[in-house]
């Protein structure tokens, strides 16, 4: 006959750690959230057409480059954000931190 008595030789329960906090959610702007416009059609084949519409694509293209840089920094910021805090809580908890990156010594490298 299996008996369980632990419980009644005095032995204290332990209090489960506090749940974590839920990440920080990437800090994107209203404009990282809105797609690139579509190009403009050419109107005619004459070349004063063509050049405008090339200026127009060109201006289009670097604007759309800019805010895709600015959303890829504001992911790169946010999934290091996301690890740090990952990774305090596995040692808040006191779980062994698999899948942290190692601790850097000196300052960050420098950006894209």
């Amino acid at each position: 006959m299996l008996a369980l008595t632990s419980c009644s030789t005095g032995t204290e329960a332990t209090k489960a750690p506090e749940p974590a906090p839920a990440p920080p959610p990437p800090g994107l702007q209203a404009n990282q959230r809105t797609p690139c416009p579509e190009l403009p059609l050419l109107q005619s084949s004459a070349l004063p057409a063509l050049l405008s519409n090339h200026d127009q694509v060109t201006g289009l293209y670097h604007d759309c480059k800019a805010q895709n840089a600015s959303l890829l920094q504001a992911a790169d910021e946010w999934e290091q954000t996301a690890w740090a805090w990952y990774c305090r809580e596995l040692l808040r908890i006191g779980a062994p931190p698999h899948g942290c990156p190692p601790m850097r010594k000196g300052p960050d490298p420098p950006a894209r």
